[in-house]
C-alpha cells in the first residue's frame, strides 16, 4: 500500500513538472491534457489517474510553487543572520526560483489564475502568507535598528513582493532578455537603501 502512495506522488509530480515545461515553452495556451502526457512520457488515459482536469493539475501546480517559495522563506529566516541579509538571501532565492522555472509566472499571470476560484483564492492565501513572512523578518530588522521604524512593515514588504512582481513581468515582455538573477542584484542595492534604518 505504502509503495503505490509513494508512486502516486512521484507521478502527480512528474506531470505537474511536465505542465510547467509545456507552459514555459508554448504558454497557457498550450497547455492541454495531451501536451501535458507527452512531455511526461505516459498516455492521457494515465494522465486522468492521477488528475480530474487540466484545473486540477494547474492547481497542483500552483501549490507546490507555493509551498517551495515559503519554505524557502521559513529556511532563512531561520537562519542565525542579521535580518536585512535574511531579506537580501530570500528576495534572491525567490528571483532565482522564477529564473529557473519561467512557466511560473506565465501561470501567475494567466486568465487561469483569476477566473478559476480554487486557484485564485489558493494565491491570494498564499500572497497573505508569504507577506506575513516578510513582515516577521522586517520588524526583527525594526527591532534591532537596521531597518527603518517610519515607514510600516506591511507597506515594505509589499513593496518587495511589488518590485519583483513588476521586474518578472518586463522580463517576460522582453521575451526573457535579461538576466532577471543580475536586475534582482541592482534593484536589492536600491531597496536595501531605502529601507535600511538611517545611522
Amino acid at each position: 500500500m505504502s509503495v503505490k502512495k509513494v508512486s502516486t506522488r512521484i507521478r502527480q509530480e512528474q506531470i505537474t513538472r511536465a505542465a510547467l515545461e509545456v507552459i514555459s515553452s508554448e504558454g497557457v495556451q498550450g497547455l492541454t491534457t495531451a501536451n501535458i502526457a507527452r512531455r511526461a512520457g505516459i498516455s492521457e488515459a494515465n494522465l486522468y489517474r492521477h488528475f480530474e482536469n487540466k484545473e486540477a493539475i494547474l492547481k497542483d501546480l500552483v501549490e507546490r510553487v507555493e509551498k517551495a517559495l515559503v519554505e524557502n522563506v521559513k529556511r532563512m529566516a531561520s537562519l542565525p543572520l542579521p535580518p536585512l541579509e535574511k531579506l537580501e538571501r530570500i528576495f534572491k532565492l525567490h528571483v532565482s526560483h522564477i529564473e529557473a522555472n519561467r512557466g511560473i509566472p506565465r501561470v501567475i499571470f494567466s486568465s487561469e489564475a483569476f477566473f478559476v476560484r480554487e486557484i485564485k483564492e489558493g494565491l491570494g492565501e498564499f500572497i497573505s502568507r508569504y507577506l506575513g513572512l516578510l513582515k516577521d523578518v522586517l520588524k526583527e530588522g525594526v527591532r534591532d535598528g537596521s531597518v527603518r521604524s517610519d515607514v510600516r512593515p506591511e507597506v515594505l514588504a509589499n513593496m518587495c513582493i511589488s518590485m519583483i512582481q513588476f521586474t518578472v513581468l518586463r522580463w517576460m515582455l522582453s521575451d526573457y532578455g535579461f538576466s532577471l538573477e543580475k536586475r534582482a542584484g541592482v534593484l536589492w542595492r536600491s531597496y536595501s537603501k531605502m529601507i535600511g534604518a538611517r545611522r
